[in-house]
C-alpha cells in the first residue's frame, strides 16, 4: 500500500514537471472519463473531504491548480461543467471545491467499473484516486458448513447450496460417522462437477480436499445414499476468498468505443435483358430467319461483371424455367453469376442449349475476361478496370449477337436472359473501438497469488 501511495504521488509530481498541463484529447462524451449528468450546483453545496479526496490535501497547491485546470479543459464540452464554471469566480479555491466534490461522487462509479470490467483508464490528474481503488485485504475464513447430517436412502440425494465467487478457495472434509456405505459425494459448480468421491464407508478415514472456484456461481453439494437405511455424515466446508490488488502503468493511447460512420458496399445482381422471339424458317419470306443485335449494359455504375444465357429451342427454355422454381435466387443466371464472381460451386447448373439448325455467333466488343465455367450459349465476363472504347464502340455495348435459322420447315423460339452485377455504396453507423492518443494511466484489478 505504501508503494502504491508513493507511486501515485510520484505520478502527480512527474505530471507537473513534464509539461505542466496534459494536452486535452477531445473524446466522444459517451466514452469520456467524466460523468455528464451530474448536478454540479448540488455538488458545490455538498460536503467534501472524505477518503476519496483526502490525498489532495497533501498535493502542493501549484500541482493541484494544474490538475484542476486540466479537469475543466477536458470537460469544456460538458454542459454541466460549463454551467458551473460560469457561476464561479476566478478564485482557484472555488474551482478546487468543484473538482473535489465531483470526484467525491464520481470515484464510486469508477471503482465499480474497475470491479465489473477488471480494467479502467484514468487521466494523469486523476492519479490521486489510485489508493482509493486498492481493494481491502480479506483473509477471513468463512465456514459454509460445519455439521452432522443424515443422508437419505433408496437412491435419493441430499443437497446443500452455497453462493461462491471466482477465485474463492474451497476446503472440505467428509466422514461417515454411522451407517452403511455412502455411494457418492459430489461438488457441482454451476453445471460442472468439481469433485466426486464414491463409496465412503464408516471404516474409511476422513477424506479431505480443496479446489478453486472458476466463476461466480452456485456451488452444490450432493450426497447420494442407496439401500433402506440412512447414514450419518460429518460435513465441514470452508471458504477462503482470494485477495485482490491492482497494477497500473502509463499508456499513450486507449481504445474508446465510438459510433462511427462507415461506407459499405453491397453486391447487387439484376436482370437487364429478358426477351423472347421466334426465328422463322429460311423459306418463310414474310418473317425474319436471321437477326443481329447488340447486348447493352447501360445506366449501371460500378459494374463488376455481367453475363447472358440464350436458349435455341422450346425444350431448353422450359428447362430454364423449371430450374427457376428451385433456384435459391429464383434465376439460374444470377446463381451462375454469383458462383463465377465468388469462385464457388454454383447452386444451379445452367442448361446447355444446342440446335443444329440455328447458327449462333457471339462477337465481343470490349476487352473483358471471360469466366472459367462459361459455355457456348452462356458466359460471364469481368470488365477491365480501364475499359474504354478500344474498338471505337460505346463501352455500354458489350457484344453483338448474330442468329440465323437454316431450317426449311421449322421456326424456333429464342430466349435471352442478361444479368449485370454492380456495387451499391451506402453509409451505416457502427460501434467500433477507436484508439485515442493521449496520456493515460491504465489500472487493472488482479488476484494476489
Amino acid at each position: 500500500m505504501k508503494t502504491i501511495r508513493f507511486f501515485s504521488f510520484f505520478l502527480l509530481a512527474l505530471y507537473l514537471f513534464s509539461c505542466a498541463a496534459v494536452t486535452a484529447v477531445k473524446e466522444d462524451p459517451a466514452a469520456s472519463s467524466v460523468i455528464t449528468d451530474l448536478n454540479f450546483n448540488d455538488l458545490i453545496k455538498s460536503n467534501s473531504g472524505n477518503d476519496v479526496t483526502s490525498n489532495l490535501f497533501k498535493v502542493a497547491p501549484g500541482v493541484l491548480d494544474t490538475m484542476v485546470d486540466n479537469f475543466f479543459k477536458d470537460n469544456k464540452d460538458n454542459p454541466e461543467v460549463v454551467a458551473s464554471l460560469d457561476s464561479l469566480s476566478d478564485d482557484p479555491e472555488d474551482k478546487r471545491e468543484v473538482f473535489e466534490t465531483y470526484y467525491t461522487t464520481y470515484a464510486d462509479s469508477l471503482k465499480q467499473k474497475l470491479i465489473d470490467s477488471g480494467s479502467i483508464n484514468i487521466k494523469p490528474y486523476e492519479s490521486f484516486l489510485i489508493d482509493y481503488f486498492v481493494p481491502e485485504k480479506n483473509k477471513d475464513t468463512v465456514y459454509l458448513a460445519n455439521l452432522f447430517s443424515a443422508t437419505d436412502k433408496k437412491g435419493n440425494t441430499v443437497s446443500f447450496e452455497y453462493q461462491v465467487l471466482k477465485d474463492d478457495q474451497i476446503f472440505f472434509e467428509f466422514e461417515n460417522k454411522k451407517g452403511k456405505v455412502i455411494q457418492e459425494i459430489k461438488f457441482v459448480e454451476g453445471s460442472e462437477t468439481r469433485y466426486s468421491y464414491s463409496n465412503l464407508s464408516k471404516k474409511d478415514n476422513v477424506i479431505r480436499g480443496d479446489f478453486i472456484v472458476q466463476t461466480d456461481n452456485l456451488l452444490t453439494l450432493n450426497i447420494l445414499k442407496n439401500g433402506f437405511f440412512k447414514s450419518l455424515i460429518r460435513i465441514k466446508i470452508l471458504k477462503v476468498p482470494k485477495n485482490q490488488g491492482i497494477s497500473f502503468k502509463e499508456v499513450d493511447s486507449i481504445a474508446v468505443n465510438k459510433t462511427v460512420v462507415e461506407e459499405v458496399a453491397d453486391t447487387v445482381y439484376r436482370i437487364v435483358e429478358d426477351q423472347n422471339f421466334n426465328l422463322s424458317s429460311i423459306l418463310d419470306l414474310s418473317n425474319k430467319s436471321n437477326v443481329n443485335f447488340p447486348l447493352l449494359i447501360s445506366g449501371i455504375d460500378n459494374l463488376i461483371g455481367w453475363g447472358y444465357w440464350i436458349g435455341f429451342n422450346k425444350r431448353d427454355t422450359e428447362r430454364y424455367f423449371k430450374l427457376s422454381q428451385t433456384d435459391p435466387a429464383g434465376e439460374p443466371i444470377i446463381s451462375f453469376a454469383k458462383a463465377e464472381l465468388t469462385k464457388t460451386r454454383t447452386a444451379t447448373f445452367l442448361p446447355k442449349s444446342v440446335n443444329e439448325n440455328i447458327k449462333f455467333r457471339f462477337k465481343p466488343l470490349q476487352k473483358e475476361t471471360q469466366s472459367l465455367n462459361s459455355s457456348d450459349n452462356y458466359a460471364f465476363f469481368f470488365p477491365e478496370p480501364t475499359s474504354s472504347n478500344s474498338k471505337g464502340n460505346d463501352v455500354e455495348k458489350k457484344a453483338q449477337i448474330y442468329l440465323t435459322n437454316y431450317s426449311k420447315l421449322y421456326e424456333y423460339p429464342i430466349y435471352l436472359k442478361t444479368v449485370a452485377v454492380n456495387l451499391e455504396y451506402s453509409k451505416i453507423e457502427v460501434q467500433k473501438d477507436v484508439y485515442t492518443k493521449g496520456k493515460y494511466i491504465n489500472i487493472k484489478l488482479e488476484t494476489d497469488e
